[in-house]
């Protein structure tokens, strides 16, 4: 505080002071040629003074608060009362001041419907971030529905009909394909044996020379050669029926059938030698027993034998009978595998979902929550203001709280200001800073009980010019 400042205002104010002390008398006039005698002195009238308790007529607070403090003797134990009544004087003069009390009804009326406005924009917002909160959890809701459907799929693919199917088809196919590669094995070993190695008897039937259990260790003792050629040729046709199931599985079109065709018909055509010639051999021995000169075999012959087509069909129909069903039970075991990738494909995509998407989704959900919760916040705050600016407007009088802090601030420098001015030890000065503060709480929380608005106005008080804080309470009566 700059006391130079203060003790000239109170110099100022003294002069003002002095002439409500009771008991002061006017000046004599020092001037020779209007007074008949230096001596005679002129009595000027005796003025009213003003009560300490009431402000003078164009008196500041500061002004006051010396006056005050001079009238007794600044005690500090007159200082708490002085306050009180101060205060309650400020709250009259606002309470008289009906234009003041117009102007700001009618800023607070413009201030509710500007805060009726906000509120409605802000609901608009919070429609908003609530319909985009409702966005977030239903994507979070198809992600979950996703994975229930990727559950669902994936137990259909295990468990399904059409899984057992392709299982029952492997199983059974399997079985069958086993069975069926030892009858071929049996059949062209022995028929191999036969048309190359095998010398016949008299008593040789067609059943031994096709399905010969001994064609194998003997063509062996015939040469290891022989030996390993009946035991690998039944692998040729075996990987002939392999090789048309690849032709089938890898290429579509024409080509694929032209391919499966010739493949067959080679076939045909090794077991039509075969069959010639396992025919021709017991066909030979057969006219060793006659004693009628025979014709020689021959390719008609052959064709009309019926040895001839029993080879043939027990060696290239059980064939072809293999390769149609090799190609079935593939089929059904491809399916299985594109199944369990199917399965695993499924997994990867469970698994990224709840490891990377879900958490993706929570955090958005998480996001669009706060922003929600911050703007439903600032929806209630616009509503706690509407409703206390109702409150303000149903009062009857409204109060500038801070032109009521300022000028008891005002007083009391005044008051501070006639203590230094007659010396006042410092112990007296901090123990009226004390109470001030005390009495200034005690305000502060009797204006806090009494429904208390802070905006922003423009005070009406011929004395004051401010932006203060305006405080509602119900109007007390006047007090003296």
């Amino acid at each position: 505080m700059d006391l130079s400042k203060v003790f000239n205002n109170i110099k100022t104010n003294i002069k003002g002071v002095v002439a409500h002390i009771p008991g002061t008398t006017g000046i004599t006039s020092s001037n020779p040629s209007t007074s008949p005698s230096n001596n005679n002195i002129v009595a000027q009238p005796q003025s009213t003074p003003t009560p300490s308790n009431m402000r003078a007529q164009g008196e500041t607070y500061q002004q006051w608060g010396t006056r005050w403090a001079g009238q007794t003797n600044a005690s500090v134990t007159a200082l708490p009362p002085c306050m009180q009544v101060v205060y309650r004087q400020l709250k009259m003069e606002m309470q008289q001041d009906i234009k003041g009390q117009q102007i700001l009804h009618q800023k607070f009326q413009t201030q509710l419907q500007n805060e009726k406005n906000n509120l409605a924009n802000q609901q608009i917002i919070v429609n908003k971030e609530n319909d985009n909160l409702l966005a977030e959890q239903n994507k979070k809701d198809d992600l979950l529905k996703n994975i229930q459907d990727d559950k669902n799929q994936i137990q259909d693919l295990k468990n399904g009909p059409q899984a057992l199917k392709e299982k029952a088809n492997v199983v059974i196919g399997c079985l069958i394909l086993l069975g069926l590669t030892v009858y071929l094995f049996v059949f062209y070993s022995s028929a191999s044996y036969s048309a190359f190695f095998k010398n016949f008897d008299a008593n040789v039937t067609l059943q031994a020379s096709i399905f010969d259990p001994q064609s194998i260790p003997n063509s062996f003792h015939s040469g290891f050669a022989s030996g390993l050629f009946v035991l690998l040729l039944p692998f040729i046709f075996l990987a002939l029926g392999y090789v048309a199931h690849q032709f089938s599985s890898k290429e579509k079109g024409l080509g694929i059938y032209l391919k499966t065709a010739a493949l067959y018909f080679i076939t045909f055509i090794f077991d039509s030698l075969l069959a010639y010639q396992i025919g021709k051999k017991i066909y030979d021995v057969w006219v060793t027993t006659q004693l009628n000169s025979q014709p020689p075999y021959s390719l008609s012959y052959a064709f009309e034998s019926g040895d001839f087509w029993m080879v043939i069909f027990c060696g290239f129909i059980a064939y072809a009978i293999w390769g149609l069903l090799f190609g079935f039970t593939m089929d059904s075991y491809d399916n299985m595998k594109f199944h369990t990738a199917e399965i695993n494909n499924l997994m990867e995509d469970i698994n990224n979902i709840n490891t990377v998407k879900i958490p993706a989704a929570d955090n958005l959900i998480n996001k669009a929550q706060t922003t929600l919760n911050g703007e439903k916040t600032k929806s209630n705050n616009i509503q706690n203001s509407i409703n206390q600016l109702q409150i303000v407007l149903n009062s009857p009088v409204i109060y500038d709280d801070t032109v009521i802090y300022r000028e008891l601030s005002n007083f009391f420098t005044g008051w501070v200001g006639y203590m230094k001015l007659v010396n006042q030890p410092q112990i007296a000065l901090d123990s009226a800073q004390t109470i001030y503060d005390n009495q200034l709480n005690t305000i502060k929380s009797n204006l806090a009980q009494s429904s208390v608005i802070s905006i922003n106005s423009q005070s009406t008080n011929s004395n004051v010019s401010s932006q203060p804080v305006i405080c509602t309470a119900v109007s007390s009566k006047k007090s003296n």
